[in-house]
């Protein structure tokens, strides 16, 4: 099997809407460590911004689960506006925990990181989301030496309070594009 996932970065300080507030990060980090258990993935697929996107990567790491990461541009610059701009905390210090994971794809040939998309942030993430997928259907095909289509079983893993925040909500994006190739979506809660 093979995990996608995307979900909700931490709420910024001054979040007029709770979406995933720091204080809710165990209770999905053990929501997630029990799902990829059961799941046992061989792989793991997604980008790398503070939230949902580390605690999933942590979780895999810790249970030896393969991870390839997808970043719209160069670590230091994605570091600085997704993972690093939001709270933290002792256990969750995003800083800390992407160089971690960064490196680990990256000497493991599996940290791929977009050409730059100067001047429309938008449009790289969402060249991102379609990246996790067209990533996710390779990886399946390979594995089983298909061309059909009939590869290895890919789940996504959407982790988010449950509702699009509008046209241009980028998890939504993800999870639209998921069920479009015909992947079996299954949501976490933050809230």
């Amino acid at each position: 099997m093979i995990v996608i996932s995307a979900g909700r970065r931490i709420d910024a300080s001054d979040a007029k809407e709770e979406r995933f507030p720091l204080s809710n990060a165990e209770k999905v980090a053990a929501a997630v460590h029990s799902r990829l258990k059961e799941l046992n993935p061989s792989v793991l697929v997604c980008s790398a911004a503070c939230g949902s996107d580390l605690i999933v990567l942590r979780k895999a790491s810790g249970l030896g689960i393969r991870s390839r990461i997808i970043l719209p541009f160069p670590p230091k610059r994605f570091r600085s506006t997704s993972v690093t701009d939001r709270p933290g905390n002792a256990t969750w210090d995003w800083g800390v925990i992407f160089d971690e994971i960064t490196q680990q794809a990256s000497d493991n040939n599996d940290l791929i990181v977009l050409p730059d998309s100067v001047g429309d942030e938008n449009a790289a993430y969402v060249a991102v989301n379609q990246r996790i997928i067209s990533e996710a259907l390779g990886i399946s095909r390979n594995a089983t030496g298909s061309n059909q289509g009939d590869g290895e079983e890919i789940r996504a893993l959407i982790i988010w309070e449950g509702s699009p925040r509008g046209e241009d909500d980028l998890t939504g994006e993800l999870m639209r594009r998921a069920e479009d190739a015909g992947i079996m979506v299954e949501q976490l809660k933050t809230m």
